[in-house]
């Protein structure tokens, strides 16, 4: 009895320490009277501070409205009040951000529309049938001056397109150009967290688990790998964070995608999304984080980032599998050869009492297996460069450990937070400010010396979309690469090229060119499709340094396609090489720069063959680009026509029409 009479007090004492702020003493805590004007419904809950307002969310879902229609396009609104105007709370950042005042705060939660500051609009009126249809073409054929002025009359870009897509994530994933699109339609009320009702159009190029709803703009952008979308989005304060309603982030979402356009670089919109603070071991409903996916799919140069921002390289899924496990599993060497030289653990067993040797060997994967068997720890070099981020961005998390520690700094105890035990279990752990920091131990490892020599790094990059890091071997910072003599513009038997070194890769890895690239710049290599090349470092702004026949340089990732080259199971030069099916049919797409051509085409008995269409373009002169040549092109092509036999293609423009 005693002991429930201290209880009961200590209870009621806990409860007087409330302030008239609404939070309580030990700063851990905020009542928040939720509003939902649609429905009627008002109820005070308790929020942890430190929990993120997608978690406040979460549990305004789960304990007020348990069923609701496009649930997550709901968010919680702070209304004007001391002369500031209403908006809507970002989902990525904590409560504690937010000017929550009174004994009982107040937010209300309700569907994202446009916030008006003229209260006389009536958007009913404005948002027409006729209106909305003339919007989307207009988005999608990308007339910013009739899309401004639809928002300048009060026109909310916040609704769904018939094929749910919403007119932002249209603009991001259907334009060649969009940052002037997004940027339109951002500031005229179009919110970067507005999502889709369902899943990606054109899921063929994607895996079937991943076709759920909830997807943001980024999310789009990251699945269709749209670099200028997810520079422009990210640079407007979207959060690289955010989820969808399976809990994946765009960063997981960005390496599970399974387009393989030669033109596109998917790894270099994962690093994007790093560089900006993206959490990493963020894990699906089988607990696979993106370093099992991006095993799992074999993209060699994704594992490089993640292990470059801290991704946990022996991280457990429901079945127990590391990440090595599914290498050994999917016969991926090229990845089995990055995780052991990067540390990763060949003693784990998995829920089958497996190691990955073992599961290597029961695979019949007798490479990997051999590999395995042969690995020794003194091999191993971890990475000990400091991970390029962007200082602009506030990290969410260093946010979290600050308010923690100056909660526990006025209460002996305090609880901990909800959100620290979501989804993504852990964080690349380096500082956000744009602080320096040196390796305490410079690498000595023979295989780094002979690909790289020590260099003097200086203080600032050349590159805007970089940030400044030093470190021993000059990775991380502007600096001189020296490369062979045997370059042809080379002055004085050498030269030197200022390419940014994120990180040296990782030895004997080794690639096929897929699409040929022409040198812009002295120190960039010139690759034909076919050629072999040795990666020696994975650069800034996705760029690799290789060598190829004796000759070093710089070129984008995006031409190349990771391979294994064996003999009796061994890595050898001159010998058989092992590629992937993607890869394959990459080499046989004839994907050179186009130039224009002249066809002759007679008319057969059901025509040409082909259907032509027109595009439509904003201002009264239409000025001709390397991107878009014409007005007029080939929408589709008749198998077997005239059209077909004379080598014509899908999307080819028409310039020129003689009879």
């Amino acid at each position: 009895m005693e002991s429930e009479r201290i209880q009961r007090n200590k209870i009621q004492n806990q409860q007087d320490e409330k302030d008239d702020s609404g939070i309580e003493q030990d700063n851990s805590f905020i009542y928040i009277r939720i509003s939902v004007e649609d429905l009627h419904l008002q109820k005070v809950l308790k929020f942890n501070l430190d929990d993120t307002v997608w978690c406040a969310k979460q549990k305004v879902l789960q304990v007020l409205i348990r069923e609701l229609t496009d649930s997550l396009n709901f968010g919680l609104y702070l209304p004007p009040c001391n002369g500031r105007a209403g908006k809507f709370l970002d989902e990525s950042r904590c409560l504690r951000e937010y000017p929550l005042s009174g004994p009982v705060s107040y937010l209300e939660f309700k569907y994202k529309r446009r916030v008006y500051k003229a209260i006389h609009l009536v958007q009913k009126n404005i948002n027409l049938k006729i209106n909305v249809k003339k919007f989307i073409e207009s988005v999608r054929t990308n007339q910013i001056s009739k899309v401004s002025r639809y928002l300048e009359k009060g026109f909310d870009p916040n609704f769904h397109i018939s094929d749910d897509e919403t007119p932002l994530s249209s603009a991001c994933i259907d334009l060649l150009e969009p940052r002037s699109m997004i940027m339109t339609l951002v500031n005229g009320g179009a919110h970067l967290d507005f999502r889709i009702r369902n899943g990606v159009n054109g899921g063929a190029h994607l895996d079937f688990r991943i076709r759920n709803g909830g997807l943001t703009p980024l999310h789009q952008s990251a699945i269709y790998n749209r670099k200028e979308a997810i520079v422009t989005l990210l640079e407007l304060g979207a959060s690289p964070n955010i989820y969808d309603e399976k809990m994946l982030t765009p960063l997981y979402h960005s390496i599970i995608n399974k387009q393989v356009e030669t033109n596109i670089d998917s790894s270099y919109c994962c690093l994007l999304l790093l560089q900006d603070h993206s959490i990493v071991n963020c894990h699906d409903e089988s607990l696979s984080t993106e370093l099992h996916q991006a095993c799992r799919l074999g993209l060699v140069q994704h594992i490089e980032h993640l292990l470059f921002y801290r991704a946990d390289i022996n991280a457990i899924n429901i079945g127990g599998n590391t990440p090595l496990h599914i290498c050994a599993a999917t016969n991926q060497e090229a990845c089995a050869r990055v995780l052991l030289f990067r540390g990763a653990d060949i003693n784990i067993v998995n829920k089958t009492n497996k190691t990955a040797y073992e599961l290597a060997l029961v695979s019949q994967n007798h490479s990997i297996a051999s590999l395995i068997e042969t690995h020794k720890s003194e091999h191993v070099v971890p990475f000990r460069d400091t991970p390029l981020i962007n200082p602009k961005r506030r990290s969410i998390y260093i946010e979290q450990q600050r308010n923690k520690h100056r909660a526990r700094s006025s209460s002996n105890t305090t609880p901990l937070s909800s959100s620290s035990t979501n989804r993504s279990q852990s964080m690349p752990k380096f500082n956000s400010n744009n602080s320096t920091r040196r390796s305490q131990s410079p690498i000595t490892t023979p295989t780094i010396e002979h690909y790289f020599q020590q260099q003097h790094p200086s203080s600032r990059s050349s590159s805007p979309k970089s940030f400044s890091v030093n470190s021993d071997h000059g990775f991380g910072s502007e600096c001189a690469s020296h490369l062979s003599s045997s370059s042809p513009n080379a002055p004085n038997g050498s030269y030197t090229y200022k390419r940014k070194r994120l990180y040296a890769a990782a030895p004997g890895r080794k690639c096929m060119c897929i699409k040929s690239y022409r040198t812009n710049l002295p120190g960039e290599l010139l690759l034909k499709k076919g050629d072999i090349v040795e990666i020696l470092s994975v650069g800034e702004q996705g760029y690799l340094e290789g060598k190829c026949k004796d000759i070093e340089g710089w070129f984008p990732s995006n031409h190349v396609q990771d391979i294994c080259v064996f003999k009796n199971g061994e890595m050898i030069n001159d010998d058989t090489i092992v590629i992937s099916r993607d890869a394959l049919s990459a080499l046989m797409i004839n994907n050179d720069a186009y130039s224009p051509r002249t066809i002759v085409l007679q008319r057969g008995k059901k025509g040409f063959g082909f259907v032509l269409r027109g595009s439509r373009v904003a201002g009264k002169l239409f000025q001709p680009s390397p991107s878009f040549p014409a007005l007029q092109f080939l929408d589709s092509i008749e198998k077997g026509s005239n059209a077909d036999k004379a080598g014509l293609k899908q999307n080819d423009y028409v310039l020129e029409v003689c009879f």
